[in-house]
């Protein structure tokens, strides 16, 4: 997204400086318009082939990824250990319009510690390794990963099928390998008022993801109602965001909260040092298996 619109603003910016030769220049300057004007529309195109061959090269990796995923649910089907830990990270299907800077944030965190997994639609979505499943499948598919998994991420959102899988975590006992993440709020002013005009018109299921994304923290308070009524107290919503773990006496304790680092594009590390700390107990006696992994 950020390659995008860099080559817009390169575009816009040789329209303009045409724009200056024409009306600054003397006239027998105006005799180099054309070529001006081609080499604008010759960066254009290149722009354009640049920006395939970068989509192309995402969707390969996104389908090695996959496929490296699909080989370890293999694995996880079969009992068989592990070579790495996995972590299997949940949130609700449809979530598109939070997906890019939560996952972007989620990968940064864990993927240096194992493999990342989540459970998704059919479709082609940059990011962490995907399962696809159906509303026939997900759920068993889900139970079988997390039981294998080093660790369970769960991302908190009011819909049906994420407070299924809160109520799994609550009642299979998962607690003590179960991450909570609480999203930062990163959506401005501008950019909320920019979503809500463009908002308008669209669809009921479009509006309400907009609506989402614009208002985390009430979205967050109808995830901790929801959650509630299956027996996991979530703490209120704070606009830094962080990552928590809730104990089976519903205690709350923060691991890390985000600072404003991975706005500009730099991990978070303090957050990761102290998620290294808390792998780090996870991590079974050596020469035990443990949670699906060798070690």
């Amino acid at each position: 997204m950020a390659f995008l619109a860099a080559c817009v603003l390169f575009v816009a910016a040789g329209f303009v400086f045409i724009g200056y030769l024409f009306l600054a220049t003397p006239k027998g300057v105006h005799l180099l318009m054309p070529y001006a004007f081609g080499a604008t529309l010759a960066f254009v195109a290149v722009g354009f082939v640049v920006i395939a061959i970068v989509n192309a090269r995402q969707r390969r990796d996104q389908r090695a990824r996959d496929s490296d995923l699909r080989a370890i649910y293999d694995r996880v089907r079969r009992r068989e250990p592990l070579a790495r830990p996995l972590f299997v990270y949940l949130r609700g299907f449809r979530s598109r319009s939070q997906r890019t800077a939560t996952e972007t944030l989620v990968i940064e965190l864990f993927e240096r510690f194992g493999a990342l997994a989540c459970i998704d639609e059919p479709d082609f979505v940059e990011g962490m390794g995907r399962l696809s499943a159906d509303d026939a499948t997900w759920q068993e598919t889900v139970l079988e990963l997390c039981e294998a998994a080093t660790a369970v991420i769960v991302y908190p959102a009011p819909g049906d099928g994420t407070v299924w899988e809160v109520r799994q975590v609550v009642e299979r006992g998962w607690h003590d390998r179960t991450f909570f993440f609480m999203p930062p709020n990163v959506v401005g002013p501008i950019r909320r008022g920019l979503l809500a005009l463009g908002a308008r018109g669209s669809d009921p299921a479009q509006r309400e993801r907009v609506r989402s994304m614009i208002d985390v923290g009430a979205t967050w308070e109808r995830a901790r109602e929801r959650c509630r009524d299956v027996g996991l107290e979530l703490p209120p919503y704070r606009d830094a965001g962080g990552l928590f773990s809730v104990s089976r006496t519903r205690s709350v304790e923060w691991i890390a909260t985000f600072g404003r680092e991975h706005l500009w594009g730099r991990p978070p590390e303090a957050a990761i040092a102290a998620l290294a700390g808390r792998l780090e107990a996870l991590r079974p006696p050596t020469g035990r298996r443990e949670a699906g992994c060798e070690v």
